[in-house]
């Protein structure tokens, strides 16, 4: 079930930003057909820092992507979070699994413009290779992309929820590769690995050794296609609780990940004054 704001609260979820201690603006999107969907404009911790877009998973909403952003706000200076169609308060009633949510989060990016201080993309699960597949199409305009849990194939998390409830995945791949195939046509073939090698800025990877959803390899084959990939893993951790299992190790990556995007972004507005040129990745994001 989506996590609309009903679900939310009667599961006894975070279901505003004051649940978390961070200030926010109300945003209501559009996406390319019209359609609106609901999100919040939370403030960060760090003035210098970038602009962040979450993007959350499969049934979930931006009631989930909350739990993410205390792990954020000190890293940047705004937090984005939407409901992706087909979820949460989203006006747009059909999910496009995914593999077509790069447009809808590219719409979302144009009307969060400007930033002065970078766009970094942080998706989990779904939105993870929603997020990587908007960075590949945008390049130098998306300073960073962090995936929280992504997997490489469209099947992989559909087999890994059948094996984890004792099913057998082969007595479903027909059927559910024709309904992919009829939803989405050629797109339902996508392989995150190869889209990731067009994604120029550094990307980071998390992902647990345990988890029942997506392959732990195919998440490592995602970074290790980048060509500024990097992948930390989790042992022991599973699909979306790899906070929970080694909170340090996480906070570390984050801390390693912004650090090196600040001083990639030093460096590149030193070489520009001494240049006297603008940067073209600081000119592409507007």
């Amino acid at each position: 079930t989506s996590k609309t704001y009903a679900v939310a609260l009667a599961r006894r979820l975070r279901t505003s930003w004051e649940d978390v201690g961070l200030t926010f603006v109300e945003r209501t999107f559009k996406f390319t057909d019209g359609l609106d969907t609901s999100g919040w404009e939370i403030r960060g911790r760090c003035d210098a820092g970038p602009t962040v877009i979450l993007t959350h998973g499969w049934s979930d909403s931006r009631y989930g992507a909350l739990l993410w952003t205390p792990l954020l706000a000190d890293h940047a200076a705004r937090i984005i979070v939407f409901d992706q169609r087909g979820h949460g308060d989203s006006a747009a009633p059909v999910s496009h699994l995914g593999v077509n949510g790069r447009d809808d989060l590219i719409d979302i990016i144009c009307q969060c413009e400007p930033f002065p201080n970078g766009l970094v993309l942080y998706g989990y699960s779904m939105g993870a290779i929603v997020s990587i597949a908007a960075a590949a199409k945008l390049g130098t305009r998306v300073n960073g992309v962090i995936a929280d849990g992504p997997y490489r194939l469209p099947l992989e998390p559909i087999d890994g929820f059948l094996r984890y409830r004792k099913l057998p995945p082969w007595l479903f791949h027909a059927p559910v590769a024709l309904c992919l195939w009829a939803l989405l046509g050629r797109a339902s073939n996508f392989d995150m690995a190869h889209v990731a090698r067009d994604v120029a800025c550094p990307l980071l990877v998390l992902h647990g050794t345990e988890d029942h959803l997506c392959p732990h390899g195919s998440a490592q084959a995602v970074a290790e296609a980048a060509p500024r990939g990097t992948f930390v893993s989790f042992p022991g951790g599973s699909h979306l609780d790899l906070a929970v299992t080694d909170i340090d190790r996480y906070l570390d990556a984050l801390r390693r990940y912004f650090s090196q995007l600040s001083s990639n972004r030093e460096s590149q507005t030193h070489e520009s004054t001494a240049t006297g040129r603008p940067n073209r990745s600081h000119a592409a994001q507007g």
